[in-house]
């Protein structure tokens, strides 16, 4: 049985507080940026009519709505109650289920694909949740999931954000320790972590799209329907948060033509399939 550390529990309630804080508003909001990736993600992992699809984090449902009109027969998963209310409300026709990724409530074998789009990352332990998809998959079932790049010349808004931070504020010490934003966007470190799961085949590439937003002042929006960020912003004192968010009001004028403000976002996005052959099965955590 694999224990939980208390800092891997702590994050993880970190993580759930936040979606469920924003699950409301997401879609919405940040929401916008994930929508264009969702498409290559179906296609990576060859999801097709009547693929038995896991929507692995599925937030508001998006990911789901969209493999559902390519005729998959998808479940979506999501830890936060919250996001589950909202995408089994947007989604009446798609079962949907409260569950953490390195717990789920299907049995071994139970899908050919698994598709989670920016939500790895958000998990305490990358690793177990990748050990936990493999058990869920069928014998080289497919596996697609994508990060943001964290490269400070492609992913403007996340570089803007923390720039203004540490100008008028700190990064340090104000979340629980958990995994790094950005690590699965290195190739090594992820195929590393993949292949220790039980995958091969690892696959990687960049897809970089453009945010827009009606105006400067609605990166504030964006802002509040992160968690990591989010947070970091509201650990600090009340002045530096005002200092932050005009900071991020000027920052995104940069980026305004035509009455509107594009923000380039980079994401990667990463496909593996279980090597055959392999037992996926593995003890369930209690």
């Amino acid at each position: 049985m694999v224990e939980r550390t208390p800092n891997s529990r702590a994050f993880r309630d970190f993580e759930e507080d936040g979606w469920n804080r924003n699950a409301t508003d997401y879609a919405a909001a940040f929401g916008r940026a994930t929508e264009p990736f969702i498409e290559p993600l179906l296609d990576a992992a060859q999801v097709t009519s009547e693929t038995q699809l896991l929507d692995l984090a599925c937030g508001p449902g998006s990911l789901a709505a969209v493999a559902a009109t390519r005729g998959a027969d998808v479940v979506g998963a999501d830890i936060s109650e919250k996001m589950v209310a909202v995408a089994r409300q947007r989604n009446p026709d798609i079962p949907f289920h409260r569950a953490a990724a390195e717990d789920l409530p299907f049995p071994d074998s139970s899908f050919d694909a698994v598709c989670s789009g920016f939500a790895m990352h958000h998990f305490p332990d990358p690793g177990e949740a990748a050990a936990e998809v493999l058990r869920v998959l069928r014998p080289g079932g497919a596996f697609s999931f994508t990060v943001w790049s964290g490269d400070a010349d492609k992913d403007t808004f996340f570089n803007l954000v923390s720039e203004a931070v540490e100008r008028h504020g700190t990064l340090e010490g104000s979340l629980p320790e958990g995994p790094e934003n950005f690590a699965l966007a290195d190739r090594t470190r992820c195929e590393s972590l993949l292949a220790e799961a039980g995958f091969e085949g690892t696959r990687r590439s960049e897809i970089t799209v453009d945010l827009d937003l009606p105006g400067p002042e609605s990166i504030l929006d964006i802002l509040g329907t992160t968690v990591r960020m989010r947070a970091i912003v509201e650990a600090q004192t009340e002045g530096a948060q005002r200092l932050i968010r005009a900071d991020l009001i000027e920052a995104a004028q940069r980026f305004e033509r035509f009455g509107s403000v594009r923000l380039p976002m980079t994401g990667v996005l990463v496909s593996a399939r279980g090597r055959v052959g392999q037992s996926a099965h593995r003890e369930r955590q209690a």
